[in-house]
C-alpha cells in the first residue's frame, strides 16, 4: 500500500508599521500592509523530504549608497549564527523605507550571483511601505543568492523576506 498526502495552504500576513510623524510628513500613524498568498501546495510520498516556510526580517543600512544581501548568509540582531535559505524559494518581499531617507531606494538582483526572482523594485520613496509577491520557482543557491539595495549614502530599508518550498 502507498499513501500520498497533499496539503494545500494559503498564507495571510498583516504587518503594521508605526510611522512617526516628521517635519513635512503629515502621514503619521499606523500603516497596515495586508498580503495573501494562495496556491502553496506540497505532496508527500514515502521518502519525501518535508520542507517548510521560513522568514527573515531586518533593517539594511546602505554603505556609500549600496548594500548586498546574501540569502545564504542572512544575519540579524540577536542571532548568533547566520540563516541560510539555500533550497528555499522567495515567496514575497515586504519593505518600509524610513521617512529620514534622502532619496529613493531600489531593490534588484545582485550584480554577482543575482537572485533574479526578486525582480526590480525601484522608486521606493522615503516613508513608503510596499509588498511584492514573487512565487518564484527558482531556489536560492550558490549561483542565485544575492539581492542588491541601492540608494544614497547611508539610507536604510526595513525588509521582510518570506521563503517556502
Amino acid at each position: 500500500m502507498t499513501v500520498t498526502t497533499t496539503i494545500n495552504a494559503s498564507l495571510s500576513v498583516q504587518s503594521t508599521v508605526n510611522k512617526s510623524q516628521s517635519v513635512g510628513d503629515p502621514t503619521a500613524g499606523n500603516i497596515t500592509l495586508p498580503l495573501s498568498i494562495t496556491g502553496l501546495s506540497q505532496t508527500w510520498n514515502p521518502g519525501t523530504t518535508i520542507n517548510g516556510l521560513d522568514a527573515w526580517s531586518g533593517v539594511v543600512t546602505l554603505v556609500a549608497g549600496t548594500a548586498t544581501i546574501d540569502l545564504t548568509s542572512l544575519t540579524q540582531l540577536g542571532l548568533s549564527t547566520a540563516v541560510n535559505m539555500t533550497g528555499y524559494k522567495l515567496r514575497f518581499i515586504q519593505w518600509f523605507a524610513p521617512a529620514a531617507n534622502v532619496a529613493n531606494v531600489k531593490i534588484a538582483p545582485g550584480a554577482s550571483n543575482g537572485y533574479a526572482p526578486v525582480g526590480v523594485v525601484d522608486t521606493i520613496a522615503p516613508g513608503d511601505p510596499g509588498v511584492k509577491p514573487t512565487l518564484s520557482s527558482t531556489a536560492v543557491g550558490a549561483s542565485s543568492k544575492n539581492i542588491t539595495i541601492t540608494g544614497t549614502g547611508t539610507d536604510s530599508i526595513q525588509l521582510l523576506l518570506v521563503f517556502g518550498n
